[in-house]
């Protein structure tokens, strides 16, 4: 279902889920390449912090703990071996956000922000002419480090209660919709025992 979004809907959308920021850098002394983009592929990325790969279907485990991923990943590529940059949500994340290793962007726990002068791949999305969202839960991936850079739409409201996941995704699944609307294309939003999902994607 994921990579069907992906495919249809124009803009990006970066979705963290985390758990809770100023100094600066040196940006790397080589310059990032980036070819032309164009915007008529959209990009997800949900990331949920310290989730266990042994508590997911997918990855073996025996109770159904995990309905969706087991399904998106019996349709994608499922990773079985997987490194992190560094044991930190913020420097890892930060990584994902700019394609440097902590050395170069040098972003470390608790308070470190990225340099301005590094800039971070929903800036170059939006460069390139993508519609960007972020909606996060605060925390190592508040907005203050530098995540919020890039786009057009961003919260990282704090982490209160479980059901709080339920409001960030919904932030997200609004902005999915208002891509939607532009580019023909309907899913159906289904809110079950296991939370949230997007199905049933199609053209009109």
């Amino acid at each position: 279902m994921i990579q069907t979004l992906c495919k249809i809907a124009l803009g990006a959308m970066l979705i963290l889920l985390s758990g809770c920021g100023g100094g600066g850098s040196t940006p790397p002394e080589q310059g990032i390449g980036v070819e032309e983009l164009q915007p008529t592929r959209g990009l997800i990325l949900i990331s949920i912090d310290t989730l266990r790969a042994d508590a997911l279907g997918a990855y073996g485990y025996d109770l159904p703990t995990s309905p969706f991923f087991d399904q998106l990943a019996g349709r994608g590529t499922l990773f079985e071996r997987a490194v992190i940059q560094y044991p930190s949500t913020l420097t890892s994340h930060m990584s994902i956000f700019t394609g440097l290793y902590p050395q170069e962007h040098q972003v470390l726990p608790p308070s470190t922000v990225l340099s301005a002068a590094i800039p971070t791949i929903p800036e170059l999305l939006q460069t390139h002419g993508f519609r960007t969202a972020g909606h996060t839960e605060g925390g190592f991936v508040a907005g203050g480090y530098g995540f919020s850079r890039g786009f057009d739409e961003f919260t990282d409201t704090a982490y209160r209660q479980d059901t709080d996941i339920e409001r960030t995704f919904d932030r997200g699944l609004s902005f999915l919709r208002s891509l939607a609307e532009g580019a023909n294309v309907e899913f159906d939003v289904e809110d079950g025992p296991k939370g949230l999902s997007a199905t049933n994607v199609r053209t009109v």
